[in-house]
């Protein structure tokens, strides 16, 4: 009677542990947060907006959070935040800044979103934005308009130096553009 030689076992084994191994590398990128440029609109995302050159951050580290947003980034840090780019964006003398921080978790994100609603909605201009998945809200204080977005794991700020009807109708627009690229890169958590 023949036996079978041991060693056939591991190599068989071997080759599932490679298998398993490829596989959860495979996945695992396919989850991997995208970088924050591509989740903000670019140059010409939207017809006659621009970066204003020089005027991009990003950051995933305490240094580079300290570098962009100094003295808040222990409240930035405890209450979440992992990641954060900014790009300022010029047309026509007016300007839009985004900040958009990438969170720990869905829910750190959603409480930061909730305490910024908080902060504006008192102001006669307060409204909902809507055709978002998750969560905005927009308001003019004199002659500036803010929104805020939450979706997914992300939350963004968003700054017009304006307050007309047309400058909250852009602040929107980015929010949106946004969202939807949140939405078509990252996978839910």
């Amino acid at each position: 009677m023949h036996r079978r030689s041991p060693r056939r076992r591991p190599v068989a084994g071997v080759r599932l542990s490679v298998a398993a191994a490829l596989a959860l590398a495979a996945a695992t990128s396919a989850v991997a947060a995208p970088s924050m440029w591509d989740l903000l609109p670019g140059n010409t995302t939207f017809p006659g907006w621009r970066l204003v050159p020089g005027a991009e951050r990003k950051a995933s580290t305490t240094a580079g959070l300290y570098a962009m947003y100094d003295g808040a980034v222990p409240d930035l840090q405890k209450a979440g935040v992992v990641a954060a780019g900014e790009r300022i964006y010029s047309r026509d003398g007016r300007r839009v800044t985004v900040d958009l921080f990438r969170f720990g978790s869905v829910d750190q994100a959603r409480t930061y979103y909730v305490k910024r609603k908080a902060e504006i909605s008192q102001t006669t201009t307060f409204a909902a934005m809507d055709a978002l998945r998750e969560a905005g809200c927009y308001a003019s204080v004199s002659r500036h308009s803010v929104a805020y977005l939450w979706c997914r794991g992300y939350c963004a700020s968003l700054g017009i130096n304006g307050s007309t009807a047309q400058e909250r109708a852009t602040l929107k627009a980015f929010a949106r553009y946004i969202s939807q690229r949140i939405l078509s890169t990252s996978a839910p958590r």
